[in-house]
């Protein structure tokens, strides 16, 4: 398994993650709230008010659009380190297993020749449903961050 530091990490790329999409979307809150502001600072003839809300109603989007990014970004770097964590768990409990592999010269029980066997197959079939999974999680990935992009 991960072991508690790649953990922990992982945990806080994807809280620090989190954090980054509430603050897009505290920002882009705001940014309405200066074209609201503007709507009324142009029916009352206040061009110059209008200009400077329109000023922060744009800096407000560009800061929305920066935090949306890095969110994805953080998130996007925690899965593949999850991915990876797991990847190195499983390399390393199927090398173990590939380690007992040469005892079937020695066994002379079928019995423990097909347990053995049977726990490889385990192994092999867990392997095939996290990468399957972790595939899964990556094109999921990869198709929002392209969809919230455009």
């Amino acid at each position: 398994m991960m072991d508690d530091a790649m953990f922990d990490k992982i945990y806080e790329m994807k809280a620090t993650s989190k954090q980054f999409l509430r603050e897009a979307n505290k920002c882009e809150a705001n940014r309405k709230k200066y074209e609201m502001r503007i709507k009324g600072l142009l029916q009352k003839n206040d061009i110059d008010g209008a200009k400077i809300a329109a000023q922060q109603a744009i800096s407000y989007k560009n800061q929305a659009v920066r935090m949306n990014t890095l969110g994805h970004k953080v998130g996007t770097i925690a899965t593949k380190l999850q991915g990876a964590a797991r990847t190195m768990a499983m390399s390393s409990t199927l090398k173990n297993l590939v380690a007992s592999m040469p005892q079937f010269a020695t066994i002379e029980q079928s019995a423990n020749a097909m347990e053995t066997l049977d726990n490889f197959e385990k192994m092999v079939d867990n392997i095939d449903v996290h990468t399957t999974m972790m595939n899964g999680v990556f094109d999921n990935m990869t198709d929002t961050a392209s969809n919230e992009e455009e």
